[in-house]
């Protein structure tokens, strides 16, 4: 149930040790959200995850110490943050741990679709090439489906997926990372409008060039941010009609161009 100012107080983050999802829960945590539920895979990253998020609140805690589950030794006025097991890969089981994650958490007021794979653009590799196709897309349209029957049965919610502007139009560099964005922006982009009379707010978010784990070995591009301004964008607009978010903000005219570019320009870009 939000609170009287409109704010998430529940939140189930699906991907939950990435640095994005990290610093939005921070983020949201400042605004009072009280309990959050971090799925993924690893226990070990999970726990990594919910020790940072507690210990940017109470410094005295140690970060070596075991996640609490979360927080049965805290006070009241310390949010709990919980961890739980998603498997983005294994869709059979989607609707259990879903269900699972709504049962745990009690109502939830907004579900963050973080996780996401890079990949490394190696076409002689099919299996590759459609793990990343369908983590980022069939994985997430898969999580879409599952959460808005959650939300819709609570009475609604909000929903934020991370997308990318390597979707927006997408280069022989990144195929098929930026194909796999595309396809799951321009899904949600659709579902957005359906799930709208259910009460449900789904927010897209294009970020560039995003300074994270992921991102690591990669040569920053112009106009790159931190985890953080990703957070800050996507708190702002949340309780908002706004569908598209992009990071930053300029990003979207330099992408404008980009998409009117003639293909015989648009190919000989170093990008």
């Amino acid at each position: 149930m939000k609170n009287s100012l409109g704010q998430p107080q529940s939140v189930l983050v699906l991907g939950g040790s990435s640095d994005i999802a990290k610093a939005t829960v921070k983020r949201l945590i400042a605004q009072r959200c009280r309990r959050v539920l971090l799925a993924g895979r690893r226990q070990d990253e999970l726990d990594s995850a919910a020790n940072e998020i507690l210990s940017s609140i109470v410094p005295t805690l140690n970060a070596s110490s075991p996640a609490p589950e979360i927080s049965g030794s805290l006070t009241n006025s310390i949010p709990e943050v919980f961890t739980g097991y998603f498997d983005a890969f294994d869709r059979k089981n989607h609707h259990n741990m879903i269900e699972e994650c709504f049962s745990k958490l009690g109502q939830i007021d907004l579900v963050v679709i973080a996780f996401g794979l890079l990949g490394d653009e190696n076409l002689d590799d099919p299996s590759s090439v459609l793990n990343v196709i369908d983590t980022n897309y069939s994985g997430v349209v898969s999580c879409l489906l599952q959460v808005a029957h959650q939300l819709k049965t609570q009475g609604g919610g909000e929903i934020v997926v991370l997308s990318s502007v390597a979707g927006v139009r997408v280069r022989e560099s990144n195929l098929v990372y930026g194909s796999s964005k595309a396809a799951i922006d321009s899904f949600c982009q659709g579902f957005a409008e359906k799930i709208e009379g259910d009460g449900i707010r789904l927010h897209i978010v294009r970020p560039g060039f995003i300074h994270t784990k992921m991102t690591r070995a990669m040569k920053p591009s112009p106009l790159s941010r931190q985890p953080e301004d990703v957070a800050n964008a996507i708190v702002q607009t949340l309780g908002t009609d706004k569908v598209i978010i992009w990071v930053p903000p300029a990003i979207r005219l330099v992408f404008m161009i980009l998409q009117a570019l003639p293909r015989s320009i648009f190919r000989k870009l170093p990008i």
